[in-house]
């Protein structure tokens, strides 16, 4: 699943009232397909979500977009995107059925967020907002301006029933058809997402009344569909389902949002929460002792109140030979660095963190010629792991 990051915080709602976001997140360049949800149905251990059969429509393709899913079906498939990767789940399940509603998350909940009691604040994978998608959509952050249209135009797109030509989006064809694959809807938005104008309506998280604090309430939708006239694309229009509803011509895409720092400290103010209780925490501070300072904790993802939790690799040496296994968590990069004489550091190796066990493996005697190389073996070697945030 690929994103853009939807930048330019703090800009204006548009004369429609919306559109207005106050901080950076993601949101995923194309719609969920087919494909994701067979994933999640192979994959999660959670209620099945059966799509639509679409042969009357174009066909069941894997690249197809996730068509027949209601609200609450693609909030199982957002929550499994986060716990699969560590993360809190976004939204609150109570019971068992694959389209039962949501429960509001409560003061006492972790990650409770007053002003959206749909959403936890600790979660990172979300249906995006209406305010979200719709900047995604019709905003152009290099110019400040609002479109008419999901791709960067106050004129109609031109009707396609698949491409990526610039400008084009797929409506106004034949029921028969079908949507695009997902990859292959149209031109792109200022931010460069496809498929906000056409192809399949679009579920977005928010109710349509705020602050989101009805589960039951109609979730708003907005972009049109294949078999949809020009009337559905502007930023103008929007439409009303119920979380319930399983619609053929309807799909979704996922947000990401990113950690947030209120303070600017480096610390996810959702991690402060969580281990202190308040936000504000000093980045270089050692709560616990273990010479290690609560940044060096956030970004391992160790507690920083236990002296016996911190990051440190163990590895194995034999001969000329060693094997260093590496935790990740997902959203860190890990870079491995050898050294000779501890002064001058090489990067060996860059992992992308997913939650799973990486293995560094490094073997003096394959060392290309350089400053690693040693004339004689075995020989002493250092090693080190950097780890950012992504």
């Amino acid at each position: 699943m690929d994103f853009v990051d939807i930048g330019n915080p703090g800009n204006p709602a548009d004369n429609t009232g919306h559109g207005a976001v106050g901080y950076n997140y993601r949101i995923g360049v194309h719609e969920v397909s087919r494909g994701m949800i067979e994933a999640y149905n192979t994959n999660s251990g959670g209620p099945t979500l059966t799509l639509h059969d679409m042969t009357s429509y174009g066909g069941n393709g894997a690249n197809r977009p996730a068509t027949g899913l209601s609200w609450n079906e693609a909030a199982r498939f957002v929550n499994w995107l986060n716990t699969s990767k560590g993360h809190a789940a976004a939204y609150k399940f109570t019971t068992d059925g694959a389209n039962d509603n949501i429960s509001l998350w409560q003061s006492g909940d972790a990650g409770f967020d007053a002003s959206n009691p749909y959403r936890n604040r600790n979660a990172h994978y979300v249906l995006p907002s209406e305010d979200e998608w719709y900047k995604a959509a019709y905003y152009s952050g290099s110019t400040s301006t609002y479109y008419d249209y999901a791709t960067g135009s106050d004129t109609a797109p031109t009707e396609v029933a698949s491409g990526t030509t610039s400008g084009s989006a797929v409506y106004n064809q034949l029921m028969a058809t079908g949507p695009a694959d997902i990859t292959n809807a149209g031109g792109l938005s200022p931010y460069r997402t496809m498929a906000q104008n056409g192809n399949v309506n679009e579920l977005t998280e928010s109710g349509h009344t705020t602050p989101n604090d009805l589960a039951s309430d109609y979730r708003v939708g907005r972009g049109g569909y294949w078999g949809g006239n020009s009337q559905n694309l502007p930023s103008g229009f929007d439409l009303w389902i119920p979380p319930n509803l399983e619609a053929y011509t309807w799909g979704f895409r996922v947000a990401s949002v990113l950690p947030y720092d209120a303070d600017e400290n480096g610390l996810a103010d959702a991690w402060e929460q969580e281990h202190f209780e308040t936000i504000g925490v000093d980045p270089d501070a050692d709560a616990d002792g273990d010479s290690n300072s609560n940044l060096m904790e956030f970004l391992a993802g160790t507690d920083p109140k236990d002296i016996g939790a911190y990051f440190k690799p163990e590895g194995s040496h034999n001969g000329t030979s060693y094997a260093i296994p590496i935790q990740t968590m997902a959203d860190r990069k890990y870079e491995v660095f050898a050294s000779r004489d501890l002064v001058n550091w090489h990067l060996q190796e860059t992992y992308t963190g997913d939650g799973t066990q990486k293995v560094f493996n490094f073997d003096e005697t394959t060392i290309p010629e350089g400053p690693l190389q040693s004339a004689t073996h075995p020989s002493t070697y250092f090693f080190r792991v950097k780890i950012t945030e992504l």
